[in-house]
């Protein structure tokens, strides 16, 4: 199963910042990018409508409470900007290549439990 998490690893992979900072409050941009294309690939590829990201990546301030018009933001940002849109493509494409190797690691366990 993919998790927030390893979304947010790989967004993070590819702007080079830590997943801490990935949910920090910090507005680097490299900071900014990887959340912002980790919002966008919660939206395409989960259930998670944008409140529920808002408190996923919101700190325990009130100063770093994210509100679900920030997500909706950033999510726009990515699918309006040519170069963050590819980078988001890339990694929801490497989500779904993580997905189908767990699949196949399952069907095989499970071939292997019936012989």
């Amino acid at each position: 199963m993919i998790t927030l998490k390893t979304m947010a690893t790989i967004a993070a992979a590819r702007f080079d910042v830590t997943v801490d900072q990935v949910f920090g409050s910090r507005r680097l941009r490299e900071h900014v990018n990887a959340r912002h294309v980790t919002w966008f690939m919660l939206r395409a590829m989960t259930r998670m409508s944008y409140p529920d990201i808002a408190r996923h990546f919101s700190g325990e301030r009130d100063s770093e409470t994210k509100d679900h018009t920030t997500v909706m933001h950033g999510v726009k940002r990515v699918r309006n900007r040519p170069d963050l849109s590819m980078i988001a493509d890339e990694c929801c494409a490497e989500v779904i290549r993580i997905r189908a190797e767990n699949d196949a690691a399952k069907v095989a366990r499970a071939a292997g439990e019936a012989a």
